[in-house]
């Protein structure tokens, strides 16, 4: 299927609706209403009524048989389709009324719908009516993206289905653009490399991306099973595949991380590889699982110690099958990469971070000499770490010069006057729509979603004694403000109350320290959707609570505890609490895991009092925890808290 990639799917429609307002005394209907906008996940009616809807529940049921799709008449299935969605918004409408609309009553009012989750029978439904703009009615814009992108897949020798997604220039069709492959990195999939693809694409080239199986992503298998042989194969499928589809092109291959260590066993068996790039490429594998692990694992396997299923570099995975195969496969160390660098007929470019922990900068400078003249090219980003997209500057740096290099030894008789930026908005809107459709074929239901939180929860003990984390908490403190006049907390997603605690220890110290009767504690609110977590959170607090009662001498000052309260809360649901309820709200690494950010930001900013805070972290796109890790590791104690590390490691980017 086509999905162009500069705007949400989104048709202008003329079609019927019956709504009913969804009230505590029971629905009314409101009539005479027209959906005049649909997307995947809401729509735009234009309906009669005298109340405020902001906020409001509606149910919406489509009647009409066809839909008007700028001067196209659309068939929607005869089924009926009824969903619920809320009102984000609202706008009055005598002035833009569609035509087609006829006022039954009260005052015109345009409304923007957001669809709760809705039955498989409604979504097919809605995807129906929206598929019906990729088909003959179509007008092709000339204001129209830059890159379209194509989903579709190949089948590797075992019958595994490798998802693939082509992303090629609007305009220039030139017969002899080259092919690029984009190698993922490990736990890494295609969508992570939608900006490299669209500066390559913006520039002419075409650009295939894929998942590797028994992988993240939307290929086939399981995670657990994963070896480097699965990148091996999928990679060499991939790359026929490409030579099948494009006779005569030339290739190039970008590889990044673990993935770059397999392209270069296999650039050495493709003759009709033109250019292999490299992004911070594993050139010892020994030493980076020692490295971010803290041990030989590789030796330990050698040595006749099994692991069984445990978290090897960020992924959870049959640790004894993976060490097999990186020592039977010729990947174990450092000497295998030279040998396999040795054998290489492409040229080769190198791009490797200053401050990668993950690679040895003396494991580098072997594996190119090795490599003899085919290293056309080593280059240092300064500052950077081992995934480099953590910082976008750097990353665009590096895009421009694969494209750059690409254009010199895959296509060197075309001029590139110029770099072509790609749209951030595009690679924005991109992004979105694969994330929403991996979500869709891999659905996470909500029970599934609680379990996975009250599991990384309950494993998350020790992770409040890292250095970093109280820093963090540190850095949340003083964004909040003076606390000490009786303010109103709220901590929204709280987990096993850590913030609540830091609160509790600086709020008493200060107590102590403050002048008699200019010191009022503050009430603390913690929410969460785990049960688990709110009991491990309270008996934190209590606990806390009674050993604060002792550090203060009696007859001197009166230890008056903070208020603790938790309760349970859904934060993907309206919160359980008035307007203007807290003069603070905290949202700490939890926003970036709801499903809907901008409707819990709203219950964010209608729980807030006026002149009141609301102070959000979040890890950015990309982190590389890895510097994190090690950290934690070095003040573990145990091997189980070595354990909670490498869990960190591996839940960080769920």
């Amino acid at each position: 299927m086509k999905f162009l990639n500069g705007r949400q799917q989104r048709i202008t429609v003329g079609l019927s609706t019956e709504v009913s307002l969804r009230l505590r005394a029971g629905d009314r209907i409101l009539s005479g209403a027209l959906t005049t906008d649909l997307t995947s996940n809401g729509a735009c009616l234009c309906l009669s009524a005298e109340e405020d809807l902001l906020g409001s529940e509606l149910e919406l049921k489509w009647v009409s048989p066809t839909v008007a799709q700028r001067g196209y008449s659309v068939s929607t299935p005869s089924v009926g389709c009824s969903v619920v969605g809320e009102v984000v918004w609202t706008r009055p409408g005598e002035a833009g009324a569609p035509s087609g609309y006829r006022q039954v009553g009260g005052r015109t009012v345009l409304a923007g719908v957001r669809f709760l989750p809705v039955a498989k029978e409604a979504e097919d439904i809605i995807e129906h009516l929206l598929g019906q703009q990729q088909g003959e009615g179509v007008v092709d814009r000339a204001e129209g993206p830059s890159v379209i992108s194509e989903f579709s897949e190949c089948v590797r020798p075992s019958g595994h289905r490798i998802a693939l997604c082509h992303d090629r220039p609007r305009t220039d069709l030139s017969d002899d653009a080259p092919i690029v492959v984009l190698a993922p990195g490990y736990g890494e999939s295609k969508r992570d490399y939608v900006p490299l693809a669209y500066y390559l694409a913006g520039n002419g080239f075409h650009v295939v991306r894929f998942d590797n199986v028994n992988h993240v992503g939307e290929s086939d298998g399981l995670v657990t099973q994963f070896r480097l042989e699965d990148m091996e194969t999928d990679l060499e499928t991939v790359l026929d595949y490409v030579a099948a589809q494009w006779p005569g092109r030339s290739i190039g291959l970008v590889a990044t991380s673990l993935a770059g260590r397999v392209a270069l066993k296999v650039a050495g068996r493709v003759p009709h590889l033109g250019l292999l790039a490299m992004i911070n490429g594993i050139m010892d594998v020994q030493h980076t699982l020692q490295a971010v692990h803290q041990e030989d694992l590789i030796g330990e396997h050698l040595a006749g110690v099994r692991k069984g299923v445990v978290n090897i570099l960020g992924l959870t995975i049959d640790a004894d099958r993976w060490l097999e195969h990186a020592v039977q496969g010729g990947y174990a160390d450092l000497s295998t990469t030279q040998q396999d660098a040795e054998h290489l007929h492409a040229p080769v470019v190198l791009f490797h971070a200053e401050q990668d922990a993950w690679v040895d900068p003396a494991s580098i400078e072997a594996v190119g000499a090795a490599m003899g003249a085919n290293l056309r090219h080593s280059y240092v980003v300064p500052g950077a770490l081992h995934r480099l997209q953590e910082s976008p500057r750097k990353a665009r740096t590096v895009y421009r010069q694969i494209a750059l290099c690409c254009q010199q030894e895959l296509w060197p008789t075309r001029s590139m006057a110029r770099m072509v930026e790609p749209s951030h908005r595009e690679i924005g809107v991109q992004n979105r729509a694969e994330r929403e459709r991996s979500k869709k074929r891999r659905p996470v239901g909500k029970s599934d979603h609680v379990a996975f939180w009250q599991e990384y929860l309950h494993n998350f003990q020790t992770i409040p004694n890292v250095a970093d984390f109280w820093r963090l908490m540190d850095h949340v403190y003083r964004l909040m403000g003076d606390c000490h006049h009786g303010e109103r907390i709220l901590d929204a997603g709280c987990g096993n109350g850590n913030l609540g605690v830091f609160l509790q220890l600086n709020q008493a110290f200060r107590q102590r320290y403050a002048r008699r009767g200019d010191f009022r504690s503050p009430d603390y609110v913690g929410v969460d959707f785990v049960p688990t977590a709110l009991a491990q959170a309270m008996t934190n607090f209590e606990q806390v609570g009674a050993a604060l009662q002792g550090q203060f001498y009696e007859g001197l000052r009166a230890y008056v505890p903070m208020s603790m309260r938790v309760c349970r809360a859904d934060l993907e649901s309206p919160l359980p609490f008035p307007d203007h309820s807290f003069d603070r709200v905290v949202c700490n690494l939890v926003i970036g895991y709801v499903r809907d950010p901008l409707f819990t930001l709203r219950e964010y900013l209608r729980v807030l009092a006026p002149n009141g805070r609301l102070v959000i972290s979040n890890l950015k796109p990309y982190a590389d925890l890895s510097a994190i890790y090690r950290s934690f590791v070095e003040t573990a104690q145990t091997p189980d808290q070595i354990e909670e590390g490498r869990r960190l490691l591996d839940n960080s980017g769920r």
